[in-house]
C-alpha cells in the first residue's frame, strides 16, 4: 500500500546532498526517473513508486493486508514451482519487495508478483522486474481507488501479464483479469469474481485455495 507525498513546487535538490530517504520531508519534489532510481535503491527501511515525476511513500498495512499478501505469495509458489518439473514454465513468486516497471511508465511496488526464472531485469543491481506473468494487489482504503483504476490500466499494458488479481483483505473475494490469448495483437482481458470459491489460473493450469489465502485472518467489512 502507499500514500502520495505531495509534490513540492521546486526543481529537484540534486542527489544525495539533501534529502534522505529513510527520513523523507513533508513533500517530496518531482524527479526525474534517474533520481527516482538513485532516491529509492539508497532507502533502506522505505520505498518509493513513481509515477511521471511524482513520488509515492509505500507505508505500512492492517495485519489482514499483511497476512493476506504473506499466505499469497507462499500459495503462488507452491503452485507455480512444479509446473518447472511437469514440463512447464519455470515460475517463482515475489513479495513486496520486488520493484515492477511498466513499459515506459511508472514503477511499482506490487504485493505480489510473479515472473519467469530467470528474470529479465532492468538494471545491473537486478531491483527491477520487467517480464511479470502475473501482477496482485491487496486492497487497502487509501490504495482502493488506485489499485483499480491507475494500476490496472498500467498493469495490463505489461506485455508478458497473464493474470492481474485484486485481493480484498477482510473477506473472501477475489477479482481475477486474464488476457485473451486470442488476441495478441489487441489484448482483451476477460473478468471474473470468486467468492467463497477457489481461485483458477487458466493460462498455468493452477488454482489457489481461497481457504488459504485467508487462513488465520478474521474477516470483516468489504473495502468499497
Amino acid at each position: 500500500m502507499n500514500a502520495v507525498l505531495q509534490s513540492a513546487a521546486t526543481a529537484p535538490p540534486a542527489w544525495p546532498d539533501r534529502l534522505d530517504p529513510d527520513a523523507p520531508p513533508a513533500a517530496l519534489p518531482r524527479m526525474t526517473r534517474e533520481e527516482y532510481l538513485a532516491f529509492d535503491n539508497a532507502a533502506v527501511r522505505t520505498r518509493y513508486e513513481w509515477v511521471d515525476g511524482k513520488v509515492r511513500l509505500m507505508t505500512g498495512g492492517t495485519f489482514n493486508h499483511a497476512l493476506v499478501g504473506m499466505n499469497l505469495v507462499a500459495i503462488l509458489n507452491a503452485a507455480l514451482r512444479p509446473l518447472r518439473h511437469q514440463g512447464g514454465p519455470s515460475l517463482a513468486a515475489l513479495g513486496q519487495t520486488m520493484r515492477t516497471r511498466i513499459p515506459d511508465g511508472p514503477y511499482y511496488y506490487p504485493d505480489a508478483v510473479a515472473g519467469p526464472i530467470p528474470p529479465v531485469l532492468e538494471d545491473d543491481g537486478q531491483n527491477t522486474l520487467l517480464d511479470p506473468v502475473l501482477i496482485a494487489e491487496v486492497l487497502s482504503p487509501s490504495t482502493a481507488r488506485i489499485d483499480r483504476g491507475e494500476k490496472r490500466r498500467e498493469y495490463l499494458r505489461i506485455p508478458t501479464l497473464e493474470n492481474y488479481l485484486i485481493v480484498q483483505p477482510n473477506l473472501r473475494e477475489v477479482l481475477r483479469l486474464t488476457r485473451d490469448a486470442s488476441s495478441p495483437e489487441n489484448p482483451r482481458w476477460a473478468e471474473k469474481r470468486f467468492r467463497d470459491e477457489d481461485v483458477d489460473l487458466p493460462r498455468f493450469g493452477v488454482t489457489l485455495p481461497m481457504a488459504a489465502l485467508y487462513e488465520d485472518c478474521t474477516l470483516g467489512e468489504r473495502i468499497a
